[in-house]
């Protein structure tokens, strides 16, 4: 399994995520269709290479280019979905007012998490599954360090940012109660421009885990 990242911040998100290197999966479409369909040029694919397209929720950073995709047949995938080698589980997780998914993806037998935008997952369930499941790779959040949140004087901003986004700290809490033992990589996304510290979230997370541990950068790529 490979993942790039084609955006990751509040101005858009849009991952790729490619299985066994035969299935091609988009993870978000918060960006234009061009832009997309450029990114995938850049991979020597286009929109017809992409299986479906998984959208966590309806805000425009994250499903920007939802009718597009449709009008040009690809299918986007808000909920459970099976088909074949291919099976995708919609968690339902907090994101303040919004109703928002995680998603887990068993796809010829590679495993992926991707949770992005959310505090906690709603079912004790769904917890249990996502922290006993062996993923090969995570995509999580880690939208900002509690540490530049304190530092803010606007106690709005601040009731907002933790109603609806997870922290540095609540992310390495989840993946230090997570089965990690065939996790080879961990992403992470939706990085603040303001409250965030791409090195130190790295640093924090690799050691702690001691797995391969890449930050999503807000125009594209990794660091």
């Amino acid at each position: 399994m490979k993942i790039y990242n084609f955006a990751s911040s509040s101005s858009g998100n849009c991952y790729l995520a490619r299985f066994n290197n035969r299935i091609n999966v988009l993870l978000e479409c918060g960006i234009g269709i061009n832009l997309i369909v450029k990114k995938l040029l850049e991979l020597n694919l286009t929109l017809n290479d992409i299986s479906f397209c998984t959208i966590s929720h309806d805000h425009k950073d994250h499903a920007l280019s939802k009718k597009d995709l449709i009008k040009r047949g690809v299918k986007v995938i808000e909920s459970d979905y099976l088909a074949g080698d291919i099976l995708v589980n919609a968690i339902p997780v907090n994101h303040g007012n919004a109703k928002c998914n995680a998603y887990t993806f068993n796809i010829d037998n590679e495993r992926l998490l991707f949770a992005t935008d959310f505090i906690n997952f709603i079912n004790k369930e769904d917890l249990k599954k996502i922290l006993t499941t062996p993923f090969n790779k995570i995509m999580i959040e880690c939208n900002y360090s509690d540490e530049l949140l304190e530092k803010i004087e606007d106690w709005s901003k601040i009731r907002r940012q933790k109603n609806t986004h997870l922290s540095l700290n609540g992310c390495i809490t989840y993946l230090k109660n997570m089965n990690l033992n065939k996790c080879n990589e961990i992403f992470l996304m939706h990085l603040s421009d303001a409250l965030s510290d791409e090195l130190q979230m790295q640093s924090l997370v690799y050691s702690t885990t001691r797995i391969p541990t890449r930050v999503c950068l807000k125009k594209g790529g990794f660091k």
